[in-house]
């Protein structure tokens, strides 16, 4: 018996503000089992995917939602800890900043 994926979906929860991965009942609003904490796996995936749509345009990506806008802008360089990185090194502090 497999992963039935269309009952996992990726939520937030309104008390403690992080991001889970969680498995959904019949109706697909409530979580009948969910991760620990994903917080910053979701958003670092988020970034890097951002980055890469951002890097086909003119290195902004924008997402509109009746929410609010969600603005991604590269940057030539990133400086970390006192060093100059490139764009896909950034790309990989952000990521390994998840683990």
């Amino acid at each position: 018996m497999g992963i039935n994926w269309d009952k996992i979906r990726i939520l937030s929860s309104p008390l403690t503000n992080q991001i889970y991965i969680g498995k959904t009942d019949k109706t697909g609003k409530f979580s009948t089992d969910k991760s620990n904490n994903r917080t910053q796996e979701v958003l670092a995936a988020t970034m890097s995917y951002m980055d890469a749509e951002a890097g086909k345009y003119v290195d902004k990506f924008i997402v509109d939602c009746p929410a609010g806008r969600l603005i991604w802008e590269r940057k030539k360089e990133v400086t970390t800890n006192a060093e100059t990185k490139t764009q896909t090194e950034a790309a990989e502090i952000c990521h390994s900043s998840a683990e």
